[in-house]
Protein backbone atom coordinates (compact mmCIF):
# COMPACT_ATOMS: atom_id res chain seq x y z
CA UNK A 1 0.00 0.00 0.00
CA UNK A 2 1.58 3.28 -0.76
CA UNK A 3 2.53 5.59 2.00
CA UNK A 4 -0.05 8.48 2.54
CA UNK A 5 0.59 12.04 4.98
CA UNK A 6 -1.99 14.65 6.16
CA UNK A 7 -1.93 17.43 4.11
CA UNK A 8 -1.12 19.41 7.63
CA UNK A 9 2.16 17.31 7.29
CA UNK A 10 2.92 17.59 3.94
CA UNK A 11 2.08 21.93 3.93
CA UNK A 12 4.94 21.68 7.03
CA UNK A 13 7.65 19.44 4.64
CA UNK A 14 6.76 21.72 1.74
CA UNK A 15 6.48 25.25 3.60
CA UNK A 16 2.77 26.26 2.28
CA UNK A 17 -0.13 26.35 3.85
CA UNK A 18 -3.27 23.69 4.19
CA UNK A 19 -4.91 25.03 1.93
CA UNK A 20 -2.34 25.01 -0.99
CA UNK A 21 -1.71 21.83 -0.81
CA UNK A 22 -5.18 20.78 -0.91
CA UNK A 23 -4.84 22.81 -4.27
CA UNK A 24 -2.14 21.17 -5.16
CA UNK A 25 -3.72 18.32 -5.02
CA UNK A 26 -6.92 19.05 -6.87
CA UNK A 27 -4.70 20.25 -9.40
CA UNK A 28 -3.02 17.16 -9.72
CA UNK A 29 0.78 18.42 -8.93
CA UNK A 30 0.49 16.40 -5.57
CA UNK A 31 -1.18 12.95 -5.63
CA UNK A 32 -3.38 12.42 -2.87
CA UNK A 33 -7.67 11.82 -2.34
CA UNK A 34 -9.92 13.02 -0.06
CA UNK A 35 -10.97 10.69 2.33
CA UNK A 36 -14.28 11.73 4.45
CA UNK A 37 -13.68 15.39 5.56
CA UNK A 38 -9.59 15.47 5.18
CA UNK A 39 -7.06 14.99 2.62
CA UNK A 40 -4.13 12.70 2.33
CA UNK A 41 -0.54 12.88 0.28
CA UNK A 42 1.19 10.52 -1.26
CA UNK A 43 4.33 11.01 0.12
CA UNK A 44 6.23 10.58 -2.43
CA UNK A 45 4.46 12.81 -4.58
CA UNK A 46 5.44 15.31 -2.00
CA UNK A 47 9.07 14.41 -2.17
CA UNK A 48 9.09 14.40 -5.78
CA UNK A 49 7.96 17.96 -5.86
CA UNK A 50 11.10 18.87 -3.49
CA UNK A 51 12.83 16.70 -5.01
CA UNK A 52 12.28 18.73 -8.29
CA UNK A 53 12.77 22.15 -6.45
CA UNK A 54 16.22 21.12 -5.36
CA UNK A 55 17.68 19.74 -8.93
CA UNK A 56 16.31 22.89 -10.50
CA UNK A 57 17.60 25.34 -7.50
CA UNK A 58 14.35 27.35 -7.96
CA UNK A 59 11.57 28.63 -4.83
CA UNK A 60 8.80 26.09 -4.96
CA UNK A 61 7.00 29.28 -5.72
CA UNK A 62 8.24 28.82 -9.17
CA UNK A 63 7.41 25.19 -9.68
CA UNK A 64 3.85 25.44 -8.21
CA UNK A 65 2.68 28.29 -7.27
Amino acid sequence: MTDFITSADAARQLGYTVQHVRRLVRQGTLSGVKMGRDWVVQQSSVQELMALRENLSLPLEEIAP
